[in-house]
């Protein structure tokens, strides 16, 4: 399985213009990205095409009933794919970017297949330059799975861990290397807005949360 590695930052940590190209291309067309996040790799695809979805979870062995969240870059993006209380929108505007994802009512712009037809949907925004750079450029949602195999501990890795999936096709797999990229030992807090008080599904790095709802 080929891999189009971009590994060459800026001081800044972001990446050139000629690679965020490629991978936004590469994206649009249905491909899968390993991108890094502050809490480790995620597996992306186009979040609004189903055929890319299917892709991911057969390249991660993943069960279809345990849905997938995304990653954008605003939280205008969040208010266009997914429908949260005023008082987790002043949650966003505090933690993000950053490790915390935020469960609403899906307002349909991803396919089912993504909630696994629960209607729900969880987002975020990564706290990372070279994933804010081409979130930004690609102008939708991403899905923010991990970059492992479904049951495997992450691999810090990032080429090492996609040479590990099982990707339909023959197509390569970009994946974008940031060294400095992994903040945190642990995955993103997830939090459930939709019941009262708000249900913390999985602890993480944000710890101080009104759960009030």
């Amino acid at each position: 399985m080929p891999l189009e590695v971009h590994d060459q930052l800026t001081r800044g940590r972001l990446l050139p213009l000629s690679a965020v190209a490629a991978c936004v291309e590469h994206l649009r067309g249905g491909g899968l990205a390993v991108l890094p996040t502050e809490t480790g790799y995620m597996l992306a695809v186009d979040a609004t095409d189903e055929a890319a979805i299917d892709a991911v979870y057969a390249a991660k062995g993943r069960p279809e009933a345990k849905p997938i969240h995304v990653a954008v870059a605003s939280l205008e993006e969040i208010d266009r794919v997914t429908e949260l209380p005023e008082e987790a929108r002043r949650l966003c505007l505090e933690h993000m970017p950053g490790p915390l994802t935020l469960v609403g009512r899906s307002r349909g712009v991803v396919p089912d297949a993504l909630t696994a037809h629960t209607g729900t949907l969880g987002a975020r925004i990564p706290d990372t330059p070279a994933t804010l750079q081409i979130l930004a450029a690609f102008r939708g949602p991403l899905t923010a799975t991990s970059h492992n195999l479904s049951g495997e501990p992450p691999d810090p890795d990032p080429i090492q861990a996609a040479g590990r999936l099982h990707p339909v096709g023959s197509g390569a797999i970009h994946v974008v290397v940031d060294p400095e990229a992994i903040k945190y030992d642990r995955p993103s807090t997830v939090v459930d807005t939709l019941v009262h008080p708000w249900d913390i599904l999985r602890e993480g790095p944000v710890t101080i949360l009104p759960l009030s709802g």
